[in-house]
């Protein structure tokens, strides 16, 4: 089953819960729901800002896919987050803003990297986490100069 949404009124509801929220007006989800054995879901989300309290996202996009087959408890999911430019209290302090991560089984990876407004400088931090093992790492760089890495569970 294909989907399609237009938020269109979305904001109303949000100042009626009084959440500090607004989406643009061109904002536009679609996605897809497969049932049976393999079950999928997909959506994406596409707008041009999104206010957050005192911070504005501009050119927005956002995708999210998960799949579980009914023989596994096992869960696939992939989150794509993009914004190609932040504000904080409309000042640019951020461009090309980038979030990822693919949940295959029992692991869990993240990339999260942004770049500072005018300037060179940048953050790229990662994650890698197995959820049996306990096995937790991170990595983080920071204008092209990688830290050492940790392992989380102490190891």
């Amino acid at each position: 089953m294909d989907f399609s949404i237009n938020p269109k009124g979305i904001n109303d509801l949000f100042n009626l819960f009084d959440i500090n929220l607004m989406l643009s007006a061109d904002t536009k989800i679609a996605g897809s729901i497969l049932g049976g054995e393999q079950r999928k879901f997909e959506v994406l989300a596409e707008m041009s800002r999104l206010d957050i309290n005192n911070f504005t996202f501009s050119g927005n996009e956002v995708h999210v896919e998960s799949q579980k087959r009914m023989d596994t408890t096992l869960v696939f999911a992939s989150y794509k987050v993009r914004s190609d430019e932040q504000f904080i209290n409309a000042k640019s302090v951020g461009q090309q803003l980038a979030f990822d991560a693919d949940w295959k089984g029992n692991l869990i990876d993240m990339a999260f990297r942004v770049s500072q407004t005018n300037s060179s400088n940048y953050l790229s931090t990662s994650a890698n986490v197995d959820i049996c093992s306990g096995s937790n790492a991170h990595s983080y760089q920071s204008n092209g100069t990688e830290s050492d890495r940790q392992n989380l569970a102490g190891e």
